[in-house]
């Protein structure tokens, strides 16, 4: 995502993995969840155009 210019899209919508130990996922240490976390939202928040209809 960060090869891609800023407000590229419209819309985002997603179902990110909630890191709760399904048996076919691996879990991460919280902390490296979270940061994991922040740094793919803060991506798609600067993808996401800030346009209003």
């Amino acid at each position: 995502m960060a090869f891609l210019p800023d407000e590229l899209i419209d819309l985002t919508v997603t179902s990110p993995p909630y890191n709760i130990g399904k048996e076919y996922k691996n879990t991460l240490p919280l902390d490296d969840y979270i940061n994991w976390c922040e740094k793919w939202i803060h991506e798609v928040y600067r993808l996401t155009s800030s346009r209003l209809l």
